[in-house]
């Protein structure tokens, strides 16, 4: 598993399938989303590719009540490293970093550098400023594009593809 530990490390990706979170404590629901974005991009010949944060986005967001660090990131990394996943990004998590809207991280991250065919996430993940990324922010934003957004509820998946209305 290839580490990224800044954006300017990122290579640009010609096809991804792409998780997003914090994944803190890495519990079955997380396992089980991991397992889907490494079985699809087997499937599909490309690349598997988690995001994550470090430190934990609430601890910069709300210091005052920091939550217990479940499995610090060195010890999260071995662990996703079990999964056989192709890339981590870990990415920096300042207030700066939290400012970036969800629009621009979907665009100018995610979009532009990993390229993805599939967006798999948690039901009730969230990213970007003021945490308005959601899922269905990105079935909104993802319409205009072929790319599949799963997002995984306990005991039920959903399944969004977006083609282009021609």
């Amino acid at each position: 598993m290839e580490v990224y530990r800044k954006l300017s490390e990122i290579p640009i990706h010609d096809d991804s399938i792409v998780t997003i979170g914090t994944f803190d404590g890495c519990h079955r629901g997380h396992q089980d989303i991991i397992k889907k974005v490494v079985y699809n991009a087997k499937i599909t010949s490309c690349k598997s590719v988690l995001i994550t944060f470090d430190p934990h986005p609430r601890h910069i967001l709300n210091s005052d009540n920091k939550l217990p660090i479940l499995m610090h990131i060195e010890k999260k990394l071995e662990f996703l490293h079990s999964f056989n996943l192709d890339a981590a990004l870990i990415i920096p998590f300042d207030t700066s970093f939290s400012k970036i809207s969800a629009l621009d991280f979907l665009n100018d991250i995610i979009l532009k550098k990993l390229n993805p065919s599939k967006i798999i996430i948690g039901y009730d993940h969230h990213f970007g400023h003021d945490r308005l990324g959601t899922p269905e922010f990105l079935k909104m934003n993802l319409k205009r594009m072929i790319l599949k957004l799963m997002w995984l509820i306990p005991s039920l998946i959903k399944i969004w593809l977006f083609q282009v209305h021609i």
